[in-house]
């Protein structure tokens, strides 16, 4: 079995996720124990997490990779990275698309296609207004649309 620390992927030569991931735990176990011997006071350790910080979100999100996660049990919000010229003060040019999977798989919605760029808080990317079982961001459902398009 290969190692993740060698690990590439085929198309961008870049290390993978998993090797990405252990190789920021190994850093972290190597500067909690540089600060448990006292060589750093708490500004230099709030300076270093930052500058880790800032590191791994420049890795992360780079122009042109799309970004994808399951933000209820059935909607999925993918954001394609336009520009990451703001990364440092955690703000990203993105361009979003939120979907219910289960809608789109059984042909209730058409899949939608990205919405216009616009500037994002990497901290609340991710953030989901609607039910925790998916449904739609205004906490209404497609059946309770469909059920009222029947009763006119």
């Amino acid at each position: 079995m290969p190692s993740l620390t060698t690990s590439k992927t085929a198309d961008q030569g870049r290390p993978s996720a998993g090797a990405s991931r252990l190789r920021a735990a190994r850093l972290l176990v190597a500067t909690r124990e540089l600060m448990s011997l006292g060589h750093f006071t708490r500004e230099k350790q709030r300076v270093m997490f930052e500058n880790i910080r800032r590191w791994f979100r420049r890795r992360k999100f780079r122009e042109g990779t799309t970004h994808s996660r399951f933000i209820a049990r059935d909607v999925r919000r993918d954001i394609l990275i336009v520009s990451a010229a703001r990364i440092d003060e955690g703000i990203i040019t993105g361009r979003v698309r939120t979907t219910n999977v289960l809608y789109v798989s059984r042909r209730l919605v058409p899949e939608p296609d990205f919405e216009p760029a616009r500037e994002l808080l990497i901290d609340q990317m991710w953030h989901w207004t609607g039910k925790s079982w998916g449904g739609l961001p205004d906490g209404t459902s497609i059946v309770d649309q469909l059920r009222e398009g029947r009763a006119e």
